[in-house]
This record gives C-alpha cells, sequence and structure tokens, in this order.
C-alpha cells in the first residue's frame, strides 16, 4: 500500500547524542526501581524470577492479556515501542535500557521524531501526554506523501 518503508530507528540512533544528565523523567518508585533492575534489556516482567514476578505484578499476575508493557525495559539495538501517555505506571512502564529511569522528555520527543527544539507546555505529566497521544513525525510524513501522491494520480 504505501511501498517500500525505510528501516526503522533503533533507540540508540534516536537518543544516543543527548546529554544523559537530564532530569525531567517521571519518578519511579524504589520498590518498582528494584524489580526493573532484575530486567534486561528488551525484557519485561517475563524475566522476573517468577517468585519476584508473582510480588510486583500483584493481581496482575494472573490477569488475562499479554501484560507486555509491565516492567518494560527498552534495548538499544531494537525500535521503541509504542510510546504511551504515562510511562511509570504499572501496565506502561518505558525503562531506560541501562538507567532503572523512566524515558526523559526529550528521549520520549526523539522516539516520536519530534525536533529538539519544540518546547511543549506544562509539567512533566503533561508533556508525556502530549508526546504519547501524538502520531509519530515519521509515520504522519509517511501517510502524508503516499496521500500526495494518490492526489497526484
Amino acid at each position: 500500500l504505501f511501498g517500500a518503508l525505510p528501516p526503522w530507528n533503533t533507540f540508540w540512533q534516536a537518543v544516543s547524542d543527548l546529554p544523559v544528565d537530564d532530569t525531567e523523567h517521571a519518578g519511579i518508585s524504589k520498590k518498582r526501581a528494584g524489580y526493573l533492575a532484575l530486567v534486561p534489556p528488551g525484557g519485561n516482567w517475563y524475566q522476573l524470577p517468577e517468585d519476584v514476578a508473582e510480588e510486583a505484578m500483584g493481581g496482575a499476575f494472573r490477569g488475562g492479556g499479554g501484560r507486555m508493557g509491565f516492567y518494560r525495559r527498552l534495548e538499544w539495538d531494537g525500535p521503541s515501542p509504542t510510546v504511551v501517555t504515562s510511562p511509570s505506571q504499572a501496565a506502561t512502564m518505558f525503562c531506560h535500557p541501562e538507567s532503572v529511569r523512566s524515558l526523559t522528555v526529550r528521549e520520549y520527543k526523539r522516539v516520536q521524531g519530534f525536533p529538539d527544539d519544540w518546547e511543549l507546555p506544562g509539567g512533566i505529566a503533561a508533556k508525556y501526554r502530549l508526546i504519547g497521544n501524538a502520531v509519530p513525525v515519521h509515520l504522519s510524513t509517511a501517510i502524508a506523501a503516499h496521500l500526495q501522491r494518490l492526489i497526484k494520480s
């Protein structure tokens, strides 16, 4: 339908040149941070030892569905999953590949394809919500290019 799509960017390609000292990110409780420290890059709660996973997941441990967002840690050489509006909530956790923290607002913007100089209003939670509710810039561009081709033909 859209023709050949360009390869996806890795998380490393998106954020590797950002400063390490950026502190604008959602906090993670000490308890959740302890669980995340046990998850390898690219993993999630499935990589926790079963007794730890049951404790970490609570009632969701025996629940249905994939629950892939629980204690999710990104990997450097893979694409980012779809960004969410709240990266530190239990079911939508989004952790840095190495540091035990949520992605920073700048990292979130980069994953979505926003320019670094775009200013977002509000506090950290509002910024995550705006970015998470947005359509990724590269996807918007691909859709617009395809529509342009259709209109011209």
